[in-house]
């Protein structure tokens, strides 16, 4: 009922006696007398070292002789009888004539705990234990000096009149399935204990469908923390009652347990079942009152289960789709695109049995299809590979159609699945591959996906949300650019950055024109000759303009290089070239509590084209977007400084 902290400072003390009061309220009075031995015996105090202090009293009110004469007494008879609803008992372990003697060790703090038992008869609204404080009951065992002790008051605790609340588990809402579904949760209960005692529960009774004697269930079961409580029930019928038992369960003090009742769902069910079980009784034991637990709450409903949905797929462009970019031939298992599979009904798994990807081209059958081995991944796994691509004229397209799978493409309950797009891609070399071919992979039409319930088998309703990747351009070989600052000396002409081409290994490209962007704060002070110094110089330090590889225009921020096509700068395929960029910075005046900057950047993707080749009739290609703006120098100097 209560605990309570007893010090003995400097010297052990000795306890010669104890008073308590003990406080009920909400007592129901009648004709029938009501005695306080009718809701509580067995009155004793412990410590915290497993030691007794004084004799239990058994049935209270004792005939003790306490040194307070019945300290806060109201209410109750000498004999024990309660004659109002609030009673104030009050009684004591040890006297000044016959004490205890309970030691506390010099320096050491104990913990007494007031106890009673419950008892079955108790009606009471809540009980509160106190110590009523008694004027010269301690002693020094050295000074030998008498001391008295406070009051100390307990906390009120609430009698509850069942240790066990059980209600729908609100965690789980209706159910919307499918018929043939196997292992389906159609009921959920939440067994709450009071924070009085936990329970032992070893009977369940659930009824199913109480409102409906359709056959809807077979194979029902309970669960409890995910382990099966009792045995299955195979055939069953509707408006039955089923009953569970097996080793009880234990529903900790002031805790809940959940209490799951699962099923297989028949072929034919079809309708609603408001509810689809109920659960109509339980047993068990307080554990720690053995007291018998038994339903008093009448039925409790569960959940909501309807049959007869069709499964809904959602089909959508995935985040981590692959930007639009460049594919050179011959290459393998590039990503082509990510498509998000959603099942949203959360009716049941959904399988695909077959798909087609649209890869969507010019208005010509002469566009060779750009891609070979087109197959869909899982993460690391291989679903599928797609048949030949078939040229589908309404659509303007090469048709990829995956007729089976050798994995299959399940996609969960209410649940997405990411599937990768991966391609080969053709080559130009031997004919199998149209140069600058753009390709954008989608899944254009919802009546190419073939898919069904997982376990109904019935046709999902497909819909397509911006199933589309991005373009993705073949060539015939493909040149990375690259820029380096260099930072000169001293201002003057010199090198002040490099722009290298890297060839693929796939071929040879032609450097077709090259503009390059001026920015910084340092060319709002620029002499107008500045851009006249800018030249792209060879490894051997000669202009390329000078030599006739490019001629150059120039604005008052830009300077572009058209490269010449009868002295042309060639990149061999797997090697690189390097241009030296060079630029008088002695053009940039010093300025007074300024600091400069000057950049040169490609900024756009139309600023840097080739020639995807030297022969046949190669494409010009610009860059990806992606990879601009790239910077080819970036000066700076301190306040007062040129760059």
């Amino acid at each position: 009922m209560a605990k309570y902290d007893i010090y003995a400072s400097g010297e052990p003390v000795k306890v010669q006696y104890l008073d308590f009061n003990i406080g009920l309220t909400g007592v129901v009075t009648s004709t029938n007398a009501t005695t306080l031995a009718s809701q509580l015996q067995n009155v004793s105090i412990t410590d915290d070292a497993g030691n007794q202090v004084g004799t239990t009293i058994n049935q209270p009110p004792s005939a003790n002789t306490c040194s307070t004469a019945n300290p806060n007494t109201s209410n109750l008879s000498t004999g024990g009888t309660i004659t109002a609803a609030t009673v104030s008992y009050a009684d004591c372990f040890g006297s000044a004539t016959s004490p205890i003697n309970y030691i506390v060790p010099a320096n050491t703090t104990r913990v007494l705990s007031l106890k009673a038992d419950i008892e079955t008869t108790a009606h009471f609204s809540t009980i509160q234990g106190n110590l009523s404080g008694d004027a010269s009951n301690l002693q020094g065992m050295t000074s030998s000096k008498t001391s008295g002790m406070s009051s100390v008051s307990g906390v009120a605790l609430t009698l509850v009149n069942s240790s066990l609340n059980v209600s729908q588990n609100n965690a789980l809402g209706a159910q919307n399935v499918s018929a043939g579904a196997t292992g389906i949760r159609i009921g959920s209960y939440a067994f709450s204990a009071s924070s009085a005692e936990g329970v032992n529960v070893n009977t369940v009774t659930v009824q199913l469908t109480p409102n409906s004697s359709t056959a809807a269930f077979q194979n029902l079961k309970l669960l409890v923390n995910g382990t099966q409580f009792g045995t299955t029930q195979g055939v069953v019928s509707g408006q039955a009652q089923y009953s569970f038992s097996g080793a009880a369960f234990n529903i900790p003090a002031g805790q809940t347990v959940n209490v799951d009742v699962y099923a297989d769902a028949l072929s034919a069910a079809a309708g609603t079942f408001s509810p689809a079980t109920a659960l109509i009784g339980y047993t068990g034991s307080g554990a720690i009152s053995y007291t018998s637990v038994t339903n008093t709450q009448g039925t409790i409903n569960g959940q909501n289960v309807s049959f007869g949905a069709t499964p809904l797929l959602t089909i959508a462009a995935d985040s981590s789709n692959p930007p639009s970019g460049q594919i050179v031939q011959n290459s393998t298992g590039n990503s082509l695109a990510v498509f998000r599979f959603t099942e949203t009904s959360n009716i049941e798994n959904v399988k695909v049995t077959q798909l087609t990807v649209n890869d969507l081209v010019n208005n010509s059958t002469t566009v060779k299809a750009a891609f070979s081995n087109v197959s869909l991944w899982n993460g690391s796994t291989e679903l599928g590979t797609a048949a030949s691509p078939v040229w589908d004229a309404t659509l303007s397209s090469w048709d990829y159609t995956f007729n089976s799978f050798v994995s299959p493409l399940l996609v969960p309950q209410g649940n997405s699945v990411s599937l990768t797009l991966k391609g080969d891609a053709g080559s130009f070399t031997n004919g199998s591959l149209s140069d600058n071919t753009t390709s954008t992979f989608e899944i254009a039409t919802s009546t190419t996906v073939v898919a069904r319930g997982a376990t109904s088998n019935k046709s999902a309703t497909v819909t397509l949300s911006n199933a589309t990747g991005n373009p993705q351009t073949t060539l015939r070989t493909i040149l990375n650019v690259a820029g380096s600052t260099v930072t000169p000396a001293s201002p003057s002409l010199a090198q002040i950055g490099t722009v290298t081409f890297t060839a693929n290994a796939a071929g040879d490209a032609q450097l077709g024109s090259l503009k390059l962007t001026f920015g910084g704060n340092a060319m709002t002070y620029a002499t107008s000759t500045f851009l006249s110094t800018v030249v792209l110089k060879n490894s051997s330090g000669n202009d390329i303009a000078g030599l006739g590889n490019a001629t150059t225009t120039a604005t008052a921020t830009t300077k572009t290089w058209t490269f010449s096509t009868s002295t042309p700068i060639v990149v061999t395929a797997g090697s690189s070239y390097t241009l030296q960029l060079w630029g008088d910075t002695s053009q940039f005046p010093a300025q007074a509590n300024i600091a400069q900057s000057l950049s040169a950047s490609i900024a756009g993707a139309g600023d840097f084209t080739y020639l995807d080749g030297t022969n046949q009739s190669p494409s010009s290609v610009q860059l990806p977007t992606n990879v601009v703006p790239i910077t080819i120098t970036s000066l700076s100097g301190g306040v007062g400084q040129q760059p």
